[in-house]
């Protein structure tokens, strides 16, 4: 079921005759908490109007986890983001300087730690009412005699919650043929006899001890709570009584900089009573299998029995590249180019004395140009022209590549070769010699073959006329309804050109009910954005329009 078209409703829970809680899903698949408000009258739309400032100035402070707020005839509510769960309110001076200027008490609002750090309203008392009441603290008992382990008395369930679970189970497999479950009445009863109800009726549970003066192992709570119509396959948490001074939770260990092979990893959870939760992998530059970042952070607490995520390290990432073709370059700049094509390897030059080619030019390369390499592992391997006797290599041939035809055939007919050319017209390729047959150094019978690029002719220039056609002014309307309820106030628009001038467009008075709109003559060229404001506040979304 979606509410006002935008969020998926996955349970719901009246809070009083005219507030109603929603447990949703945004179309972005954040998990949200609507407060949906049913106003009668003027004098609650007014005091809703009052709610909205209070949500804005928090909002300007970053001090609200704030989703949507949205106040229109027929639907009015506040959509908050999901808390973090295992928290109490958190004392706030910055924020309780904001409540008090609207007249609010901090103990109307749910100030909990969010996951920057940072501290937030996720939760506002209207008509006295919170989202959701942030959990209180349970009085400790006068001190107990410790008993046996958790896990050894839970494993005596009465004949009585046997009963009463085949009755919620019942209960619930009835309503899990029309696709949701209720969450049935659990508070007080044992937790084993809890999870296996609610896993019969196709919940997933998850148990969590929590220090209580009730008996050990009786239910607490149940998040989301009783009463609570969800689909089947959500995840309960079930927290149950552990006595006060048994260690329900442990110290989250550091384990930065480990192993995650090593065991010690394993070693430090297992000392804490923890468990290894998800892995995710990255490159970087330690070594594969170091643990980079974990969830909760080190030096945190953490229920028995939670998970802990890691960051690991996948190694060093391998970077590749492609390597040009140096042959008939010199030493220099071919080593130039190889370290510019990012190769970090080795690289290995072999001299080779070779007839009529200049000292130091490039004749051969290991590696094909244009062909995918790894730039941190692999060997280049050059060959150039060097010292030695050219005349015991008897009659080999020189390179032509490079060259204009002209001078190849010129430097053919010094070596006294025949020389065949083809011509090949190719944009991608330089102009002259691209390929010779035989190669460079290669034994030769007195022929050889080239292949010579011969740049396209070039297509004729189309002429251009230019018309210049004087600006036109441009209409730019805007229009919004002001929501009912909000009284008498001085709104103002201001115009936005796509280079940055703003003119007010619009001044005057407006109340709830009426419209502000007008257009605005311009020759601004492309889009004009529109902003509306009602006594110096920004007021709805800007309207951008492009006449």
């Amino acid at each position: 079921m979606l509410l006002d078209g935008r969020y998926e409703i996955i349970a719901e829970r009246p809070l009083g005759a005219e507030q109603t809680l929603f447990e949703a899903t945004a179309a972005d698949g954040t998990a949200v908490r609507i407060i949906w408000y049913t106003l009668v009258g003027s004098q609650a739309e007014a005091a809703f109007e009052r709610y909205r400032q209070v949500l804005r100035a928090l909002r300007r402070e970053d001090a609200v986890a704030l989703h949507d707020v949205v106040a229109r005839p027929g639907a009015t509510y506040v959509v908050w983001q999901t808390p973090p769960p295992n928290q109490r309110s958190h004392p706030s001076a910055a924020i309780n300087q904001v409540l008090e200027a609207f007249n609010y008490r901090p103990e109307e609002a749910d100030i909990r730690l969010a996951a920057d750090g940072k501290l937030r309203v996720y939760g506002l008392a209207f008509a006295g009412t919170l989202p959701e009441s942030p959990p209180a603290a349970a009085t400790p008992p006068s001190p107990r005699r410790q008993g046996l382990a958790p896990w050894l008395l839970a494993l005596v369930p009465g004949v009585l919650l046997a009963l009463l679970g085949i009755v919620l189970l019942g209960v619930g497999l009835a309503l899990q043929e029309r696709g949701t479950v209720i969450l049935p009445r659990v508070a007080g009863q044992e937790v084993n006899g809890v999870l296996n109800t609610l896993y019969q009726l196709g919940l997933q549970a998850q148990a969590e001890p929590i220090p209580s003066g009730q008996a050990l192992g009786t239910v607490v709570g149940i998040d989301p709570p009783e009463g609570s119509q969800i689909r089947p396959g959500r995840t309960v948490l079930v927290r149950y009584a552990v006595p006060y001074g048994q260690l329900v939770s442990g110290e989250v260990p550091d384990l930065r900089g480990q192993q995650l092979e090593g065991g010690e990893v394993a070693r430090l959870l297992l000392q804490q009573r923890l468990s290894l939760g998800e892995i995710a992998r990255i490159p970087a530059n330690v070594e594969a299998g170091t643990v980079l970042g974990q969830q909760p952070a080190a030096g945190s607490q953490a229920p028995q029995g939670s998970r802990v995520d890691l960051l690991v390290s996948s190694g060093p990432s391998r970077t590749s590249t492609f390597l040009p073709d140096l042959r008939g370059l010199s030493r220099e700049d071919a080593l130039f180019l190889a370290r510019v094509a990012g190769i970090t390897g080795t690289i290995e030059v072999e001299e080779v004395p070779v007839p009529r080619q200049p000292f130091g030019t490039v004749v051969e390369q290991n590696l094909e140009p244009g062909v995918l390499v790894a730039a941190d592992s692999v060997t280049l391997r050059l060959t150039v022209v060097g010292g030695g006797n050219p005349a015991a290599f008897g009659d080999t041939v020189p390179n032509f590549v490079g060259l204009p035809r002209r001078d190849a055939e010129a430097l053919a007919a010094q070596n006294a070769l025949a020389v065949t050319v083809s011509e090949v017209e190719n944009l991608n390729l330089p102009q002259g010699v691209v390929l010779q047959d035989p190669s460079v150094g290669e034994a030769v019978s007195g022929t050889v073959r080239l292949i010579v690029n011969v740049p396209p002719q070039p297509l004729p220039q189309p002429k251009v006329t230019v018309e210049v056609r004087r600006p036109t002014p441009r209409r730019a309307a805007f229009a919004w309804p002001i929501e009912a309820g909000i009284p008498e106030q001085e709104a103002v628009v201001i115009a936005t050109t796509v280079t940055g001038d703003t003119a007010a467009v619009y001044r005057g008075t407006v109340r709830g009910g009426q419209r502000v709109e007008g257009e605005w003559l311009t020759f601004a060229p492309g889009p004009i954005t529109f902003t509306l404001t009602l006594n110096g506040e920004p007021y709805s979304v800007p309207l951008r329009v492009n006449p």
